[in-house]
């Protein structure tokens, strides 16, 4: 893997600080990890410098309204993180506000309703975006989702290439209120981009 990346929803509760940090010192130390915040960082008060620090001690970027450039054999991409639209203030002008155009944009956005809601700087198009936040529904009985959290808007899960900025949002690996998960089986994406 050239880079990972961690869509937020990392911890839902204050105590959870600690399993996060030694989950982190499990991550392979070749590849850039960035991460983006999700509403329960938020919601558990885990502040965005607190996450930054724990990110921080096992080299991973926390990207809070912020855009880094990587150089791949010889090309440039921008990766943008923006911050939750539930429970912050996603701002693509404030992360986007002294960068160049480039060909190859990858936007973070925990909520995959972001993807309506936000707009992006002129010149600053994504190639496609990376979400999370809806477990697939979690409960989902014969691939139905029930219920959805807010900030889903018509999003469930996989790709969506309608017109828009094309966006993947992933069931993620975890749970929300309820331990149990049924139809929305958990994933880790690997997504091979061709520059």
């Amino acid at each position: 893997s050239d880079v990972i990346v961690i869509t937020g929803d990392s911890v839902d509760r204050r105590r959870s600080l600690a399993v996060l940090d030694r989950l982190l010192g499990e991550f392979p130390r070749g590849p850039r990890t960035l991460a983006i915040l999700g509403n329960w960082e938020y919601r558990c008060g885990a502040t965005p410098d607190e996450m930054a620090r724990l990110y921080d001690r096992h080299g991973i970027e926390l990207l809070v309204n912020r855009s880094v450039t990587l150089d791949h054999a010889g090309t440039t991409v921008r990766i943008t993180g923006l911050d939750d639209i539930v429970r912050g203030r996603p701002d693509a002008a404030l992360a986007l506000e002294a960068a160049a155009p480039l060909d190859h944009h990858l936007l973070l956005a925990h909520c995959p309703i972001t993807r309506d809601h936000v707009a992006m700087p002129p010149d600053h198009e994504a190639t496609f975006l990376l979400s999370g936040h809806t477990h697939g529904g979690q409960v989902a009985p014969f691939g139905m989702a029930t219920i959805l959290p807010p900030g889903c808007g018509r999003y469930v899960a996989g790709w969506y290439a309608d017109g828009a900025t094309p966006m993947y949002v992933s069931r993620g690996i975890g749970t929300s209120l309820v331990p149990v998960r049924l139809g929305a089986t958990p994933e880790l994406v690997r997504i091979d981009w061709h520059l």
